[in-house]
């Protein structure tokens, strides 16, 4: 399980797969080249070009802490930990038969940060030749609950009662 911080984890806590992940990952980088270029104000404008408005009322708020404050180094050191945490997010890799709705995206995220915790995103990916069911690979593990091997594997097992059917 990974250990994200207090102050961060409103800004993470909602992120449910990889491309929202790489998404907040380039507006953390473009929010922190910003700052590099020049100071608060341009911050502001790419904050709000930017980002979604949830997200952009967090950093608002993050940033009106004391410690962020008058203190680009601090903030951009800040941005600088939320990439390094996004990139240390598991991937729980899920080939669908068909492209889940938004609501099955939120029941999945919801599903991994109770069982798996936080820090665990979605890659999901849709392959209509599985039929049904799912292929799951997390942390080096593989597990394939198709409806194409269940009908494999029974064909398998039953080869013989099938062969004297057909006959």
């Amino acid at each position: 399980m990974i250990t994200i911080s207090e102050i961060m984890m409103p800004i993470v806590r909602d992120v449910r797969t990889k491309d929202e992940r790489d998404k907040l990952h380039e507006d953390m980088g473009e929010l922190e080249a910003a700052l590099f270029r020049s100071n608060f104000e341009t911050f502001e404008k790419v904050l709000s070009a930017r980002l979604p408005e949830r997200t952009a009322l967090l950093m608002r708020d993050i940033c009106a802490r004391s410690e962020f404050k008058n203190n680009l180094g601090a903030l951009r050191t800040f941005l600088h930990d939320i990439k390094n945490t996004l990139d240390t997010f598991l991937l729980l890799k899920l080939t669908l038969a068909f492209k889940p709705s938004e609501e099955m995206i939120n029941r999945l995220h919801e599903w991994t940060q109770q069982n798996l915790g936080s820090g665990v995103i979605l890659d999901i990916g849709h392959d209509t030749s599985i039929l049904g069911g799912v292929k799951i690979i997390f942390n080096g593990r593989y597990k394939e609950m198709t409806l194409v091997q269940m009908i494999t594997d029974t064909m398998v097992k039953e080869k013989t009662t099938i062969m004297g059917m057909i006959r």
